[in-house]
């Protein structure tokens, strides 16, 4: 197994973990212990998103639409006017969007190669994450 796979193994089990802690496990009382397991879930989302990004392109029907709609609530949880002053409810937002992104990166579906995914309006609707669009054809002479 190649070090990049233990990584995101490792990646994958620490992020099962923190949704767990947020979505099924009793709030921590500890406002430090609180404030870094939703620290945790935001940069896990950061770190997914852009991944599901790109797989979305190459997604079918349910499974892109689905893509699409985790990936806007992914840019709104993370957004700056996202409500924040109930850190439970900020933890169990985080969680939700953090699973959504952690099964569709796991689980995307059928893929169509890349040079067969769709292009312009798809690539228009990610909600502004980077991704990497298919080489387009060189212009004519």
């Amino acid at each position: 197994m190649a070090a990049d796979d233990t990584e995101a193994e490792n990646d994958a089990a620490a992020i099962h973990r923190a949704c767990q802690r947020a979505l099924w496990e009793t709030t921590p009382g500890d406002r430090a212990e609180l404030q870094k397991l939703i620290a945790d879930l935001e940069g896990y989302i950061r770190q997914l998103a852009p991944r599901v990004a790109f797989l979305a392109l190459r997604m079918q029907g349910e499974m892109q639409s689905t893509a699409l709609v985790v990936l806007r609530h992914a840019d709104e949880v993370l957004d700056e006017a996202a409500p924040s002053e109930d850190l439970s409810a900020r933890l169990y937002d985080l969680g939700v969007v953090a699973r959504a992104l952690l099964t569709l990166h796991e689980r995307p579906g059928d893929l169509i190669a890349l040079a067969e995914a769709p292009g312009d309006e798809l690539s228009a609707d990610l909600c502004g994450w980077l991704v990497a669009l298919p080489p387009m054809d060189p212009p004519e002479a």
